[in-house]
């Protein structure tokens, strides 16, 4: 028997235009909990996409140089969404030429127009877009916090590194501890620093080369 579970797929009818409560709480749960997350939207006016009914979320993962998908930072969303999928609402999960659904709960080759090496698509019943909200999400998946131990730890150390190096202080106006754990003072720097706009680009780069990257939006903290 599979690990995953998935609700059944409806296929997207009409543009909607208005995008539901689950895809946004998914999004901002994801983005909280995996910070090097950022969205590539809900709606698209494309059928039979779920996406035209804006039931559907795409979660932004970084890539390698070479534009291959970074396993490492996708398959952990993957994983974590998979067994609960279907008492979340999901449909479906396509990421890295992968898709996941009822047909084939631990995955199949998918062979659509774009192959996902950059992005999770997270597709949605109807009732689970309307319904998912972020209690459920926080009660079947745990706290919306990164820094659970291990890999977590090491990157949130690297995170605070980073905007320390830049000079983002935490909500108490002091540097920021680098101790692996995301709290309001790492939360308060963070804020800061998608809200800067010193670069072209409206972010902040600190680094060059690393196979480490934290996105927010348009705004990327490379990381050593």
């Amino acid at each position: 028997m599979s690990a995953y579970s998935w609700g059944a797929y409806t296929a997207g009818r009409t543009c909607t235009g208005t995008a539901r409560p689950g895809p946004k709480n998914l999004l901002a749960y994801t983005m909280r909990r995996f910070p090097y997350t950022s969205s590539l939207g809900v709606c698209s006016c494309r059928p039979p996409s779920e996406h035209a009914e804006c039931r559907a979320v795409d979660i932004r993962i970084p890539t390698k140089s070479n534009g291959d998908a970074r396993a490492d930072l996708g398959d952990p969303i993957v994983e974590l969404l998979g067994p609960h999928g279907r008492r979340l609402g999901l449909s479906n999960l396509i990421y890295d030429e992968t898709i996941y659904s009822q047909v084939s709960p631990d995955g199949r080759p998918y062979t659509g127009d774009h192959d996902h090496k950059d992005h999770i698509h997270a597709g949605f019943t109807v009732a689970g877009a309307d319904n998912l909200t972020m209690a459920t999400l926080i009660a079947v998946l745990g706290p919306a916090e990164p820094g659970q131990g291990g890999d977590d730890m090491e990157l949130i150390e690297g995170i605070q590194r980073a905007l320390n190096a830049a000079g983002f202080k935490g909500a108490d106006g002091k540097v920021l501890a680098e101790d692996g754990v995301w709290g309001a003072n790492t939360e308060h720097a963070f804020m800061a620093m998608c809200k800067d706009a010193r670069s072209d680009t409206g972010g902040v780069t600190l680094a060059q080369g690393d196979a480490r990257w934290v996105q927010q939006g348009s705004h990327t903290i490379a990381l050593k």
